[in-house]
């Protein structure tokens, strides 16, 4: 398989024509690189070898590095012997002998290194290889075309094929007309137009012009050399895409640590919100539960507060009862003083003290006694229908003794065995009055205790 590096594929034309010809030689002038865009490269591979003409010094290094087994001549080729004026244009490939094109490179910004070369005709160049076949001859000298043909004469050295580059510089306008009538003349036949170069074969070996015809196809059977400018820019692109590729899988892999640490997060966060909710849900049955709690204590504190208000206001009333007693019976006490200190009264004041004193002690029979008979019962009844109720009333009794004392002398007292209010201690209540009180009043009204009159 051939590979393919010239310029514009005139190695594979040259090489359809020519490739029955075994260890071949050629002549390049305006050669420069030995590898890029050369046309001599495939025909080196195969084994030919031949002359480069270049004037260029760092391109004739290289062809030096790279053929050394072929002849470099740092040369420009011209009308004239001797020394010539070059314009190098760096590695641009449009460095020439041309003032003229050298000042329109310039006035476009081009860099121009203007040095003196060695210049040859071509007649010279090619009487030095008067005794042996030239395969091909190819001229590219960027504009200086004319020049290096009008050299020719008088050889009469012809090579087999020759090529020449048709366009100016960096142009598809043609401008052979200045040297293909020269051409001619010497005998060649033009047999291929590339787009950019003109073939000819020379009139002794016209059966090779049936070669040309039609341009480079799959038949030819080659492939693009590395040198070749679309495959440096392939390898470029290549080069670009697999640096893209490692910065992206640079990223990516950033990106899979990122997501695992993240997926691992949001486990933990999961596993977390499980436990949040387990402690919710028993948070919020505990909640649920003490309210319900909450909302029996709340009733049971309502009935009892009740029950408690109610007792207070029969409490408040039967205390206001006996302070209007009281009142009562100090005034009477102040009327006895009177009629005891005037000796009257004496009969009345007995009687009346009697008759306080069955009214205060709550005596079987009088008005308080059976008040509080009904009181108690009505009292009994009620509690025993609400237990709570009845504790609460034992608890608050608790907190004020003499009510406690009167609660207990009550029940201490009563004489019968199926009282209602034995619900609240579990015995018989009573009430007659403590034999202590009876003296308080005996005391306070001066007159000697009795024994207690049951029908008072």
């Amino acid at each position: 398989m051939l590979i393919s590096n010239a310029q514009n594929f005139e190695d594979v034309i040259l090489w359809r024509a020519l490739k029955h010809v075994d260890s071949g030689f050629y002549i390049d002038i305006g050669a420069q690189d030995p590898s890029d865009d050369s046309v001599s490269l495939l025909f080196y591979e195969q084994g030919w070898r031949g002359i480069h003409v270049e004037p260029s010094e760092e391109y004739a290094l290289k062809l030096r590095s790279a053929r050394p087994d072929e002849e470099i001549i740092e040369a420009l080729v011209g009308a004239e012997e001797g020394v010539s004026t070059f314009f190098e244009i760096g590695t641009s490939g449009l460095s020439t002998g041309s003032e003229a094109l050298a000042n329109k490179y310039r006035d476009a910004g081009w860099t121009i290194n203007r040095s003196e070369k060695s210049s040859i005709r071509l007649a010279s160049l090619l009487e030095r290889y008067w005794d042996r076949d030239i395969h091909w001859l190819k001229i590219d000298v960027e504009g200086m075309e004319a020049d290096v043909i009008n050299s020719w004469h008088p050889s009469n050295v012809r090579p087999w094929i020759l090529v020449v580059e048709s366009t100016v510089p960096n142009s598809q306008i043609q401008d052979h007309h200045m040297w293909d009538p020269v051409v001619l003349d010497l005998g060649y036949i033009f047999v291929y137009f590339d787009g950019l170069n003109r073939f000819y074969v020379h009139s002794s070996h016209s059966e090779l012009a049936d070669c040309f015809g039609p341009g480079p196809n799959v038949f030819d059977r080659f492939i693009l050399g590395a040198s070749r400018q679309y495959f440096h820019q392939l390898s470029l692109q290549l080069l670009h895409s697999e640096q893209d590729n490692s910065r992206l899988q640079i990223r990516l892999d950033a990106t899979a640590d990122e997501v695992r640490q993240r997926d691992e997060q949001l486990a933990s966060l999961q596993a977390a919100t499980r436990v949040m909710e387990r402690q919710s849900e028993a948070l919020a049955t505990e909640i649920a539960q003490k309210s319900q709690k909450l909302a029996e204590h709340e009733a049971t504190y309502r009935s009892t507060l009740t029950t408690v208000e109610r007792l207070s206001s029969a409490l408040a009333a039967e205390i206001a009862e006996k302070k209007q007693k009281i009142a009562e019976l100090e005034l009477t006490q102040s009327e006895l003083g009177r009629l005891r200190s005037s000796g009257r009264g004496q009969s009345s004041a007995a009687w009346l003290i009697q008759g306080a004193s069955a009214w205060l002690l709550l005596k079987p029979g009088s008005r308080p006694r059976r008040l509080a008979g009904r009181f108690a019962r009505a009292s009994a009844a009620y509690l025993r229908e609400r237990p709570r109720a009845k504790q609460v009333v034992i608890t608050l009794t608790k907190l004020v003794p003499p009510a406690q004392a009167i609660l207990y002398r009550f029940a201490a007292q009563t004489s019968d065995p199926q009282s209602e209010l034995d619900v609240l201690t579990g015995r018989q209540w009573y009430l007659e009055p403590e034999p202590s009180m009876q003296k308080k009043w005996a005391t306070l009204l001066a007159i000697r205790p009795s024994a207690p009159r049951a029908d008072r």
